[in-house]
């Protein structure tokens, strides 16, 4: 740069300075990979000192391609004296998505698009062991799954193997440290069971379904001595079976083809160890 008059003529040229234009906005949060588990996420970025009046928004698959959120929003809605903040109202199911942004006004035009930023939606509550794919003795077993910031309540779906499901419904108050727990309040025959479930606030969304889980039920005892069909030759046998983590106390029934049938209530804490009770009958 120089000055310049007619009378006096031309200055010399000033030093030479360089700068850098860079009109993208910067992206705030969801930060580089963060998982975020809302299926309609918030978006946040810096405001330019121009104040833009509107913003491209768009949301796509990691690596490119058909944009899933392609949304203008306006400045003067969405943004406060340093950052605008805009929450989509689609979907996103769970995956890896980039998002972006671009600025945009008539006096100055559009701005380089953002970086193209990388998350993960995991916004689907996922069931955990020992109700994904375990075994358990209790009828009545506990349902572990992972907790949604977002959710008041939580449906489950508990189908035993052949038969229709049964619904029910859980507050999250039954979450915490990033858990949520609940015993089921129906008993369960031993067998196969699929559930599943699903997160649902009255003021934002329902997530979907979880993928079902297998879960299987083995609550009856195991008998164990003497063998199926066997013989003995001790009139007063000793009856061996595998203990159940929760029972207090067993109810055992012999039948004799003399006597009928004969039952007596025995206590786990008297005849239960390691795992395995015995029962010396005293039926003759």
């Amino acid at each position: 740069m120089r000055g310049y008059t007619a009378g006096v003529g031309a200055s010399e040229f000033s030093a030479i300075w360089t700068f850098t234009v860079n009109s993208a906005v910067d992206l705030i949060a969801p930060d580089i990979g963060e998982t975020v588990d809302f299926l309609k996420p918030t978006f946040t970025w810096n405001k330019p000192s121009w104040s833009p009046a509107a913003y491209n928004v768009v949301v796509e698959p990691l690596g490119g391609g058909t944009a899933l959120i392609n949304a203008w929003v306006n400045g003067a809605t969405v943004c406060g004296a340093t950052e605008c903040t805009w929450a989509t109202s689609s979907y996103l199911s769970d995956g890896d998505y980039q998002w972006r942004v671009m600025a945009y006004t008539s006096g100055y035009g559009a701005s380089s698009w953002s970086e193209a930023r990388a998350l993960t939606v995991g916004a689907t509550p996922t069931p955990m062991p020992p109700g994904d794919g375990g075994t358990t003795d209790y009828p009545r077993p506990g349902l572990t799954w992972k907790e949604l910031s977002w959710v008041d309540w939580y449906q489950l779906e508990i189908t035993p193997d052949g038969e229709a499901p049964q619904s029910r419904w859980v507050n999250a108050s039954a979450c915490s440290d990033g858990e949520c727990s609940w015993t089921a309040n129906l008993t369960m025959g031993d067998g196969d069971y699929d559930w599943r479930v699903r997160g649902y606030t009255a003021a934002v969304a329902t997530s979907y379904w979880s993928t079902s889980a297998v879960m299987t039920v083995q609550a009856a005892p195991q008998l164990s001595y003497p063998a199926n069909g066997g013989t003995v030759d001790d009139p007063k046998p000793d009856l061996t079976w595998g203990a159940l983590s929760w029972a207090e106390s067993y109810l055992v029934e012999v039948y004799d083809s003399g006597m009928g049938l004969t039952s007596r209530w025995v206590a786990a804490a008297d005849v239960c160890s390691g795992g395995s009770c015995s029962y010396t009958t005293a039926f003759t």
